[in-house]
């Protein structure tokens, strides 16, 4: 053979093929330990939205039984105010107002207890879409 003549074994740059794949593995170990820390961060994350769910969950507990010893008690002077009715018109009069107070005290209850569970959704739901985004950052990092 000549100097000029290369035989294919030659001509193929190993050390070229060499380099680049040991990046593809640096970069794929790397991908691998990335994702290894996502599903870490995706658990703490569902846990601590569990804990604040629940955290809210007893809050709203304590209210909703704080509310219905309220009315309990309002249903207890109603009845003595309507036991104490000297005619059937103040009776009447005495139910006309103890139904109003009442219906409007049950709409405020609801909105009361919609926007704390509202409130509650949000703040579980926080540490979850932060989580998220991360991920999301992380993964265009690493493609």
């Amino acid at each position: 053979m000549d100097s000029m003549t290369k035989t294919n074994a030659e001509k193929i740059p190993f050390d070229a093929i060499n380099d680049k794949a040991k990046i593809a593995i640096q970069k794929g170990a790397s991908a691998f330990g990335a994702y290894g820390e996502l599903a870490k961060a995706n658990v703490s994350a569902f846990f601590e939205a569990g804990k604040i769910f629940a955290e809210g969950l007893q809050k709203l507990g304590t209210s909703y039984s704080e509310d219905n010893r309220a009315s309990f008690e309002n249903l207890s002077e109603g009845l003595k105010s309507m036991a104490a009715a000297t005619s059937p018109a103040e009776f009447y009069k005495l139910q006309s107002e103890f139904l109003r107070r009442n219906v409007e005290a049950a709409i405020a209850r609801g909105s009361k207890s919609n926007d704390a569970l509202v409130k509650l959704t949000k703040a579980a739901a926080a540490p979850l879409a932060k989580q998220v985004d991360l991920n999301m950052q992380t993964i265009q990092k690493i493609a």
